[in-house]
């Protein structure tokens, strides 16, 4: 995944924590393809990782 995309999911992350797999297409045209799978697979990763580094 290119760095700027990847960088731009980790800010919706960081904005809205609770964001739907279509919040997160809605706010990042990148991924206005991808189906939810695809969308979960990128995100799920950054939601763990987030979830532990706060606790």
């Amino acid at each position: 995944m290119k760095q700027q995309l990847k960088n731009l999911i980790e800010r919706v992350l960081i904005a809205r924590p609770d964001a739907s797999v279509q919040d997160i297409r809605n706010l990042v045209p990148a991924l206005r393809d991808k189906s939810d799978g695809e969308i979960e697979k990128l995100v799920s990763p950054m939601r763990d990782r987030r979830a532990k580094h706060n606790g």
